[in-house]
């Protein structure tokens, strides 16, 4: 027998909160036959905290006569006794109930979150609830215990179900992973699920392999010198359901121009022009016709996709020539086939968390068309995993690699050197520009979309961290590798220890200089560092000492066979770079006038880490990028502030070297959408909270749905969320907000499906990973300015460059962000729109005049007192 066990509790810390209701199942092993249930509420001792009752349904009242705990420590040890015991992320509840005398601790422990982890990996969020409708499972009552507790037990059917009807081939495979495992769950797990056909470690390899197949060769890319380029109408009379647009074709015009004379220009195209097909038809067309290949860079990898399978796709089936496109992500999105065998041949008794993250990849390489890890879901745990078995390794692609013909990197390598486009993301781009091994050479012929983002990611991209948890760790995983018997590194201790003692030195400076900076201020987390700020003179001399010993191991580690040697290969690259790093950071730059932001930082007063960045990114891309390519394209929607392009101009130092365009908007601004901006709120910055909840609730009971809060803060959303949800919910409208209902994933998906239902409460940082077309959203409640955080050290740095860093920096930033949230909401000549604005600076500062820059000129705007505005819209006239 099983015992299937859910707990609703005060919130998440088992140490601090307190169980209010909990459920126990048993249920037969074989049958999934419910044999006994146990259930009942428990009384905290204290007040339920009001965002676990919105969440739960559970109150004070419902608890208040109920037993305590300690009550029923006894009962629930004899109903569980020595059965297993099953849940939906089963450790948290397991812990709560050893942390209040529930002797759980030598219970097998099932969980259906991590059956699921291989069962249904594809799905994007393995919430229990996600998972319900997924399989079409039943799910009434969500968040109160009993009811969990009967899906759980069904999830758990359904999942078994799955693997034990997986093919026998898949079976052996998994079968091989929880062989290795010695850890009494997997191997109660192994024996009921009858995985007990391993393979020996050669038929895994060889079998595998031929799952993999070879790297194959390619065409050679499509070309056609007779091609006529001319964008009149009977162009693109061979679309179906096309109609070229006027600002489109424009656009496409310039792009050929740019691409043709080798011309370097920056396009601000509003939302609707169509702008990915007016760069992407003439970018096909040149290269099919010159031969010369094309990149296009955008801001994600989502953006990448949709570029690939939803517009090239298109035209691909609709163009009347042939061409080959691609696409290319960074090296830690591709698994390493040398590294995934030489993980599991180093590791001679795996983990559990290791045995479902290899049980996962193996389904995985079955399934896999793109070779691209992304296309999983890895959880904080599996993170450190993911980069031992990723491509970011310089040892993949040498002749040394036994399995290089296999290497996804290679495969995805060898199909862009033929492809006529090829589509990165900025990271990758900016990446490759600083990375010793490149995955592509020299660029030619570039169009940047979604430009805006191209100094956040610059500052990512060129930003190096060193940490004392980070070092030992490296040093550590060498120190595994090479005690296994004839992996031994010369000298290995001695190296390890005098490098271990210098890096500690230097970071004893590091806090002595942090400690003595914070006299007097101790509530300072970080430090700019400026000049040369070690007083003691033996740092250098600590520095030197760290590069020599590096030099050693290096030269010792390359005594060793390749493959021993590949297996830490990265590892000594990573010393290498931190020492390279804490050169940078020594170095007697002066903050103004350097080349880096450095920047100390007190974590959690415990322990010190630092960073560097480039101070300013532009001078490295015009260096670097702008100067290099023959042409260029730098488009986005949101590019032009005061009506020119200065600003950008200045950050990406764009200076003389591109010519600028702008298209104007084809939307009727003055009857689509609405710009309202309440004046009777109070003051956004000094405790307007309770009035603005009023007007939200308010506003969402005559709207009912479709409606995006964009926040600022997590602790805004977290009050918002208590204010509203309860009397939102009578009303039968669902509040979704962000770190309260689950992963990004989850929350979008529900809303998506509930949207004629449903508020969602979202941070202003993912608002551009999200994609809600048409009717599922028509009411856009923008909480506060998107200003950067006046904490930020990079902001802090960056706004020195500055003569006046608020009207020159911070308000341009803040109004690009404007700009983009606004510009992602009507995508259609029919869509209509509520925009509402409630921070009260617009009209009672000096500068918030300029924030009016943000939306269109021609906007229908209306300042009116809060009321006025809620009958409007009561009376359904606000168009």
């Amino acid at each position: 027998m099983i015992v299937a066990l859910d707990l609703e509790t005060t919130w998440l810390s088992k140490d601090k909160d307190k169980i209010i209701e909990l459920a126990l199942i048993k249920f037969d092993e074989k049958t999934f036959e419910i044999i006994e249930v146990f259930e009942s509420f428990v009384n905290p001792i204290i007040p339920i905290p009001d965002i676990s009752s919105n969440i739960t349904g559970i109150t004070d009242d419902m608890v208040q006569n109920t037993p305590k705990i300690t009550d029923l420590v006894d009962k629930i040890t004899e109903f569980i006794w020595d059965c297993p015991i099953l849940g939906h992320n089963t450790n948290f509840d397991r812990d709560f109930l050893i942390n209040n005398g529930v002797k759980l601790e030598k219970n097998i422990v099932l969980d259906t979150f991590f059956l699921a982890n291989i069962a249904v990996r594809g799905e994007k969020s393995l919430s229990l609830e996600s998972l319900s409708d997924y399989l079409e499972l039943w799910n009434y009552g969500a968040h109160r215990a009993k009811n969990d507790v009967i899906n759980t037990i069904k999830l758990f059917e359904k999942l078994v179900g799955k693997i034990k009807n997986k093919s026998k081939i898949k079976r052996s495979f998994i079968s091989t992973i929880f062989a290795k495992s010695s850890d009494k769950n997997i191997v109660w797990l192994r024996d009921y699920l009858d995985l007990n056909s391993p393979l020996d470690e050669e038929a895994f390899i060889k079998d595998l392999l031929k799952i993999i197949g070879k790297s194959d060769k390619t065409d050679e890319i499509k070309l056609d010198e007779s091609l006529e380029i001319d964008f009149d109408e009977n162009y693109f009379s061979s679309f179906s359901n096309f109609e070229i647009r006027e600002n489109q074709k424009i656009m496409a015009e310039s792009v050929i121009e740019a691409l043709d004379k080798n011309k370097k220009i920056v396009i601000e195209a509003p939302t609707w022009v169509g702008k990915t097909f007016a760069y992407l038809l003439p970018s096909i067309l040149y290269s099919v016709k010159t031969g010369e290949k094309v990149f296009i860079s955008t801001s994600s990898k989502a953006l990448q996709d949709q570029i690939i399978y939803k517009d090239l796709d298109y035209f691909a089936k609709n163009l009347w020539i042939d061409f080959s496109y691609c696409k290319l992500k960074g090296r830690r999105n591709y698994l390493s086939v040398f590294s995934f065998f030489d993980m599991l041949h180093q590791n001679e008794f795996l983990l559990s968390d290791e045995v479902w993250f290899f049980s996962k990849l193996v389904l995985w390489l079955f399934d896999t068309k793109e070779w691209e890890l992304d296309e999983l879901n890895f959880y904080p745990w599996e993170f450190n995993l993911l980069k031992k078995i990723s491509a970011d390794n310089s040892f993949i692609l040498k002749d040394q690699n036994p399995y290089k013909i296999y290497e996804f990197i290679l495969k995805a390598r060898t199909k862009a050197t033929k492809s006529n486009i090829v589509v990165i993301n900025h990271a990758l781009l900016l990446g490759d520009l600083v990375n010793d091994n490149a995955i592509f050479g020299n660029i030619s012929n570039l169009v940047v979309d979604e430009r805006h983002n191209l100094e956040d990611t610059a500052t990512d991209s060129f930003k190096k961290t060193v940490n004392t948890k980070y070092f030992e760790e490296t040093l550590a995983y060498i120190e595994k590798i090479q005690a296994k018997p004839n992996n031994a590194i010369k000298d290995f201790h001695e190296i390890k220890e005098s490098l271990l003692l210098n890096f500690n030195m230097i970071f004893e400076d590091f806090s002595a200089y942090f400690y003595k900076k914070q006299f007097g201020n101790q509530n300072r987390e970080f430090l700019i560092w400026g000049d040369f700020f070690i007083e003691s003179s033996d740092i250098e001399i600590l520095i030197k000492n760290m590069n020599s010993k590096w030099e050693s191991l290096l030269k010792n580690a390359l005594d060793l066979e390749d493959k021993v040697y590949a297996s830490i290969e990265q590892e000594i690259a990573i010393i290498r770079e931190i020492i390279d790093s804490l050169k940078i950071i020594l170095e007697d730059w002066i903050i103004s006038n350097g080349k880096y932001i450095k920047v100390v930082w007190l974590n959690d007063r415990t322990w010190i880490y630092c960073y560097h960045t480039l101070l300013n990114p532009g001078d490295y891309l015009r260096d670097n990028l702008w100067y290099k390519l023959d042409s260029c394209v730098l488009t986005s929607a949101t590019l032009r502030i005061w009506e020119d392009f200065s600003y950008i101009e200045k950050i990406l130092k764009l200076n003389d070297i591109f010519a600028y365009s702008y298209l104007q908007s084809d939307f009727d601004y003055s009857t689509q959408a609405l710009l309202f901006i309440p004046n009777n709120l109070g003051n956004i910055k000094y405790g307007n909270n309770n009035m603005i909840l009023d007007f939200l609730e308010k506003l969402f009971k005559i709207v009912k749905w479709r409606s995006l809060v964009l926040f600022t803060s997590y602790q805004s959303i977290k009050d918002s969320y208590i204010g509203l949800h309860n009397p939102l919910k009578k009303e039968w409208i669902d509040v979704y907000a962000q770190n309260i209902w689950g992963s990004k994933h989850k929350l979008l998906e529900q809303f998506r499906k509930k949207a004629a239902s449903s508020i969602l409460f979202w941070t202003d940082s993912f608002w551009e990973w999200i994609d809600i077309a048409g009717k599922d959203l028509e009411t856009l409640v923008i909480y506060k300015f998107p200003f950067a955080p006046p904490t930020d050290p990079i902001f802090l740095a960056r706004s020195k460059l500055f003569t006046d860093s608020f009207s020159d920096y911070a308000i341009p930033k803040a109004i690009i962000k404007l700009k983009q949230w606004f510009g992602r909401l009507i995508r259609t000549k029919n869509d209509k729109w509520i925009v509402i604005l409630l921070d009260n600076r617009i009209f009672s500062t000096k500068w918030g005049e300029k924030m009016f820059l943000a939306f269109p000129e021609n906007i229908n705007k209306k300042v009116w007192e809060s009321e006025s505005f809620l009958n409007l819209l009561k009376d359904k006239k606000w168009v």
